[in-house]
C-alpha cells in the first residue's frame, strides 16, 4: 500500500478540482497530486502549456504540486513548447513531474525532452501509472 502522507487538499481551499482545457484535463486528485490528462490533439504547443499553468493556478490557488501527466494518444510537442515546459516560469506550480507514456513514440519524445531540455524540476518517464504515483509519493518524504 502506498503512503499518502501529503494531502494538499487539506491545506489548500479548493474552488474547483477539475478544469477542461483545449488540449487536456487538469484534475486535483484526492491524494493531492495534480493530474494532467493530455487529449489526442495532434500537436501540443506553448499556448497549451500556458493554459495548463492557468488551470493549475486556479485549482491550486498558487501552490506547488506533484504532477502526473498521462496521454490519451500520441502527440507531437513543438520545440518552443518543450523549451518552455522545462523552464522555471513553466514550473512555478510544480514540485515534480511523472510522465506516463504507453507507446514507444511518446517514450522517444519524453526521453528527448528529459535529455535535451533538462527540466528545472525532478521529472521522470514511466510506462506504469502506479509506479509513477509511487515515485511521486517517495519524493514527498
Amino acid at each position: 500500500m502506498l503512503d499518502k502522507t501529503l494531502n494538499i487538499k487539506d491545506k489548500v481551499p479548493i474552488i474547483t478540482d477539475k478544469i477542461e482545457c483545449t488540449s487536456f484535463t487538469v484534475h486535483l486528485r484526492e491524494d493531492g497530486i495534480m493530474h494532467y490528462h493530455v487529449k489526442a490533439v495532434g500537436e501540443f504547443g506553448i499556448n497549451d502549456l500556458k493554459e495548463g499553468m492557468y488551470a493549475a493556478n486556479e485549482i491550486g490557488r498558487g501552490k506547488k504540486f506533484y504532477n502526473i501527466v498521462t496521454f490519451e494518444d500520441f502527440i507531437t510537442v513543438s520545440a518552443e513548447a518543450r523549451e518552455f515546459a522545462a523552464s522555471e516560469e513553466s514550473n512555478q506550480y510544480t514540485i515534480a513531474d511523472a510522465f506516463v507514456v504507453k507507446n514507444n513514440a511518446l517514450k522517444l519524445v519524453g526521453n528527448f525532452y528529459l535529455t535535451f531540455n533538462k527540466p528545472k524540476v525532478p521529472s521522470k518517464l514511466f510506462t506504469d501509472e502506479d509506479k509513477a504515483i509511487a515515485w511521486l509519493y517517495s519524493l514527498q518524504k
